[in-house]
């Protein structure tokens, strides 16, 4: 390192003071070619500053792109980078609306290069200050972490600066989860709805809400009492703001599940498809749907508000606790385990499992293990809720 001299090629770098006793004090160095200055106070400052611009040399880290805002950077991330990855859309929505919440207002005008574990630190602070919850704060640097884990790999930055600092520490919130006895009584509460058999589905397969949305006829096999899921069926915000319906595979490495579906089960699929033929036949042309499995009364895909509002409609008339449309599927687990059966196979029913199922299965039997899952909780819970 030399002082007071000009700096031209790469690895040339200088330490000097710009005026004699003016205390403005500059770290210089030549990185691809460009000469990247700091500004500081004292000598011992500035040479600090000289080595961290080392640090980013040696890290060969794209100064200009490193520049950019965290807000730039972001909306990269967001746009071009998510779904370059694949990314569902709906995952990327959650993300855009974290980010332009509880990130950019924040910290989107810092450039990207000079954010600090400081910053992080401040930003939280503010966060909790505005009464934010240690879980919103904790989901919202967690988005954070990920662009900037994104921006190191690409050497844009040396480091994420968000793993510097301590996440956010709250004891989990108890999940509510209805037990045999309330499910029981949910299901006698919603006995006489259009869609009950999509409510005892739901209990007793676990399937999550999008995928009992996609689930189409062509998926059904009555006959050989299995399910195939395919897909999911959601409701994202195009670019013109208005909400549209995206399919999209219900697993990542876009695999079939296979569920088993009880004999009761099956009576009520049946009973509900001659109802929807019904209603197909007395709507005639102002029949809109397809061949999902659930629809509205007029044939179109269901919408999660209005399920949402039928199912705590049901909580209140059986006097039951609030709770999510998902505690289903943790209800339905527990009772599978409760009556026995193996881990296992509730793993592969909820499809926690990756093993892939290929749609011959159509045409051998379960193995006992997922029959037995699927069967007992099914048996218990319609026959009592009869």
């Amino acid at each position: 390192m030399t002082r007071g001299v000009k700096v031209r090629d790469d690895g040339d770098g200088s330490v000097y003071e710009e005026v004699k006793g003016s205390g403005r004090w500059r770290a210089a160095l030549v990185i691809d070619g460009k000469t990247v200055r700091r500004r500081a106070k004292t000598e011992k400052e500035a040479k600090r500053k000289f080595k961290e611009l080392e640090r980013l040399r040696d890290a060969r880290l794209n100064m200009g792109e490193g520049k950019q805002t965290i807000e730039a950077w972001i909306t990269h991330w967001l746009t071009v980078l998510l779904p370059g990855k694949q990314a569902k859309p709906k995952t990327i929505q959650g993300h855009t609306y974290i980010c332009a919440h509880y990130i950019t207002p924040y910290l989107g005008t810092h450039q990207l290069v000079k954010l600090t574990a400081q910053h992080i630190d401040e930003w939280q602070a503010i966060l909790r200050a505005k009464g934010l919850s240690e879980g919103t704060v904790a989901n919202a640097r967690r988005r954070l972490s990920a662009a900037l884990e994104a921006a190191r790999k690409r050497k844009l930055v040396p480091e994420n600066v968000v793993k510097l600092t301590d996440a956010p520490t709250s004891a989990a919130r108890p999940q509510t989860v209805l037990d045999e006895p309330q499910i029981v009584k949910l299901l006698d509460s919603l006995a006489d709805h259009r869609l009950y058999a999509f409510y005892a589905l739901a209990i007793a397969t676990g399937m999550r809400q999008a995928e009992l949305f996609g689930l189409r006829w062509p998926a059904v096999n009555l006959e050989a009492g299995v399910i195939i899921v395919r897909e999911q069926l959601q409701r994202i915000k195009g670019q013109d703001g208005k909400r549209q319906i995206h399919r999209e595979k219900s697993t990542k490495g876009g695999k079939d599940r296979t569920i088993p579906i009880s004999s009761e089960v099956v009576a009520l699929l049946r009973a509900h498809r001659v109802r929807q033929m019904q209603e197909r036949l007395i709507l005639g042309d102002r029949y809109h749907g397809g061949d999902l499995v659930f629809t509205s009364e007029d044939g179109t895909p269901l919408e999660g508000g209005a399920v949402l509002r039928q199912f705590k409609r049901a909580l209140v008339r059986a006097e039951l606790p609030e709770v999510t449309f998902h505690s289903l599927r943790h209800s339905a687990g527990s009772i599978m385990l409760a009556h026995g059966a193996q881990l296992e196979a509730v793993s592969d029913i909820l499809g926690h499992s990756s093993s892939a199922i290929t749609s011959g299965i159509y045409a051998h039997s379960f193995d006992d293990e997922r029959r037995d899952a699927a069967n007992v909780a099914s048996s218990a819970l319609f026959r009592r809720a009869k």
